[in-house]
């Protein structure tokens, strides 16, 4: 098990974090929006439990826990709390290369009745994804 803290800040950031070229298509922020002046801040914490499945060191499951208080909005484009739950599978296919399927359930909680997923239409979101990794 791990877990870890972080405070991160910027100055004269603007909202909605980093700037992508084009429109934004599926969230919030996407940039450059408004600067907002001075110092913006966030806090944040995630915890990281893993169990070995069977006798060989090839496969575990991941359990991840996020919180993140975007208190300015200049990380994601709302001034709301945001909590996210994660269960993951990782299986070693060999030394050089894994699979890591999971599922995602986000929710946002606290700056009252703000809907920060699906282009502010809804409060929370489920996530299935997979990646294959390559190690080289």
């Amino acid at each position: 098990m791990m877990t870890e803290a972080y405070f991160e800040w910027e100055k004269d950031a603007a909202l909605g974090g980093s700037a992508s070229l084009g429109r934004v298509r599926y969230g919030a922020g996407g940039g450059p929006g408004l600067i907002i002046p001075g110092i913006s801040d966030a806090i944040g914490a995630v915890n990281y439990f893993q169990m070995l499945l069977g006798h060989n060191d090839k496969s575990y499951i991941s359990i991840r826990n996020d919180y993140l208080n975007d208190r300015d909005a200049w990380r994601t484009g709302y001034k709301t709390t945001y909590i996210s739950h994660t269960l993951g599978y990782i299986h070693y296919i060999t030394p050089w290369l894994f699979v890591r399927p999971e599922i995602r359930y986000d929710y946002t909680v606290g700056g009252g009745d703000i809907a920060a997923y699906d282009l502010g239409t809804k409060k929370n979101q489920v996530n299935i994804a997979s990646d294959l990794i390559l190690r080289f």
